[in-house]
C-alpha cells in the first residue's frame, strides 16, 4: 500500500523471501495479472526478473488495505498429510547480507554477487535454498492437493522424519525423501487453488 491505495503483490519460489512486513521498497518491472478464479488486479513477479530496493518509510497516511476476495477465502487449517508426488523442485541463493535472493542474486566467477546491496560474497552451502511444490492428500477425508514448501518448512519436515536437509542432497534426492512422508501433522493456508505449508506440528 501507498498514501493512494492498496494492491494485492504475489512472490512465489525463489522471491519469497525479497520482502519483509513493515519495511518500505520501490519496485521496477512487476507484472499485472489478473486472477482468474476472482476476477482481481494483483502484480506480481515478471519472468524476466524485476528489482526491489529498499526505500524510506511514507511521512504521509497511508491508505487502508482492502481485504481481497483472495483473502477471504484464504484459510489455516491443521490436518496429516502424505505425499503422494512432487511436481517441481528448485533452489535460489540468498545474500547473507540483506536477505535478497532468487533473481536478485546471480553468481559472478565465483563469488555470489547481490544485485540489492551490490555485495559480492563467496557462494557458501548456507546461501542455497530450496523450495518444493508437491501434491499431498489429506490422510483423514482423502482429498488431494498442491502444497507449496519453501527452505525454513522442508527443513523442519525433514527433522520430523529424522532426515537432515544438508547441502549434499540433489533435487532427485529431495523428492525422494518428500515423496515417502506419511501421516504427517501439518499446518497450512490454503485457497481454492493450492497451499503453502506453514508448521510442521
Amino acid at each position: 500500500m501507498d498514501s493512494t491505495g492498496s494492491t494485492t503483490a504475489v512472490f512465489w519460489e525463489e522471491w519469497a523471501d525479497c520482502v519483509q512486513q513493515d519495511k518500505t521498497y520501490i519496485f521496477t518491472n512487476l507484472r499485472a495479472k489478473k486472477d482468474n478464479y476472482s476476477g482481481e488486479i494483483y502484480v506480481n513477479t515478471a519472468k524476466e526478473g524485476f528489482k526491489i530496493e529498499e526505500t524510506d518509510n511514507f511521512a504521509e497516511d497511508l491508505a487502508e488495505i482492502e481485504p481481497t476476495i483472495t483473502d477471504m477465502t484464504t484459510k489455516e487449517t491443521t490436518i496429516s498429510i502424505s505425499i503422494i508426488g512432487v511436481k517441481n523442485i528448485s533452489s535460489y541463493y540468498v545474500c547473507s547480507a540483506c536477505g535478497a535472493c532468487g533473481r536478485n542474486t546471480e553468481q559472478s566467477g565465483k563469488l555470489l554477487k547481490c544485485n540489492s546491496c551490490n555485495l559480492r560474497q563467496r557462494i557458501t552451502p548456507e546461501a542455497k535454498h530450496w523450495f518444493a511444490k508437491v501434491f499431498a492428500q489429506d490422510t483423514d477425508t482423502k482429498s488431494n492437493f498442491y502444497l507449496n514448501i519453501f527452505h525454513q518448512q522442508m527443513a523442519k519436515l525433514f527433522e520430523a522424519t529424522d532426515k537432515n536437509l544438508h547441502t549434499g542432497l540433489s533435487k532427485e534426492d529431495l523428492g525422494d525423501i518428500l515423496a515417502e512422508i506419511d501421516d504427517l501433522k501439518v499446518t497450512y493456508m490454503y485457497n481454492c487453488v493450492d497451499g503453502k505449508l506453514l508448521h510442521v506440528n
